[in-house]
């Protein structure tokens, strides 16, 4: 009655390989892929297939263990060093078109962006100078703590390792379940950096406030700006979008500031996949993660 819905029924496969996921979808097992790596969407869509970056945004960047005063990275010149040796640019490409380098711990389209910020570009020698001055001129060893999500893949920590063993720093890189990370990042770690992705959802600050409340439990080895608790709290408790954004923006240069993140690139926090023969699925239209319109799905073959 009325014309809609135009499907007889809906299947959800899970299938958590990305590999597998290709296959299913080049074999006509499935219609729709959700939440693929960029690399498999830039394969499909090479092959003719609709791929979709979901509007929304997430700022993959590092977090040090600043707050343990016998770490190198409690040191804000080591910081920015590491910031000015890893070529963001040339690290972006990773991401098959799909990321932009991140030059600010926020993303384009969050409230506190700085439009035209160039921030920390790549410059080895200034690096160089810089691990001189905080007294590393010989490096020193490090870990790099990630999970097995797409977040921040593997690829992208061995690029990471090989920027920073130009300032003779070496990395230890630990991939490890998502859960066993969370686990460190509550306890704390040691010398070293553990890798996050801060999604938009709706709101941008409520991911900021998530990872980075003072008050919060993760990222207890990460130190936090003077002044920077204060401000996030004003920023999410803004009534009014000028306001909001005001404060968001302070948050965002307080971080950049002090040199308490280290940001990477900015992603589309999702990407979908679909067959020819789908029509008005409305991947991602209303702003929600896994979204779509199935009221208004129709296939044509």
């Amino acid at each position: 009655m009325g014309g809609k819905p135009y499907l007889d029924g809906l299947e959800t496969v899970f299938i958590s390989d990305d590999m597998a996921k290709s296959a299913a979808l080049q074999s006509n097992g499935v219609d729709i892929l959700f939440n693929v790596t960029s690399e498999t969407g830039i394969t499909l869509r090479e092959k003719a297939y609709k791929v979709t970056a979901g509007g929304q945004e997430s700022l993959a960047c590092m977090a040090p263990d600043s707050a343990n005063a016998d770490s190198p990275l409690s040191k804000q010149k080591v910081r920015e060093a590491i910031e000015y040796a890893i070529d963001r640019n040339a690290l972006s490409n990773l991401g098959n078109g799909f990321w932009i380098p991140a030059f600010q711990p926020s993303t384009p389209h969050s409230p506190g962006f700085v439009p035209d910020f160039k921030g920390r570009q790549y410059d080895l020698e200034k690096a160089k100078q810089l691990m001189s001055e905080a007294g590393y001129p010989a490096g020193f060893n490090i870990k790099f703590i990630f999970s097995t999500s797409n977040v921040t893949p593997v690829d992208t920590m061995t690029a990471v390792s090989q920027f920073l063993s130009k300032l003779n720093i070496t990395s230890d890189l630990q991939q490890m379940p998502s859960n066993q990370r969370t686990d460190i990042s509550m306890n704390g770690w040691q010398n070293g950096f553990i890798t996050l992705g801060i999604f938009s959802s709706l709101n941008y600050l409520s991911g900021v406030q998530y990872n980075f409340s003072p008050n919060g439990v993760l990222f207890r080895s990460m130190a936090r700006p003077e002044g920077f608790g204060e401000a996030l709290e004003q920023a999410i408790a803004a009534r009014e979008i000028a306001t909001a954004a005001q404060f968001a923006e302070k948050v965002n240069m307080l971080l950049y500031e002090n040199a308490s993140v280290i940001p990477l690139w900015v992603a589309p926090q999702q990407i979908y996949v679909e067959q020819a023969w789908v029509h008005d699925a409305g991947l991602y239209s209303t702003g929600a993660q896994y979204d779509w319109t199935p009221e208004k799905a129709w296939i044509s073959k």
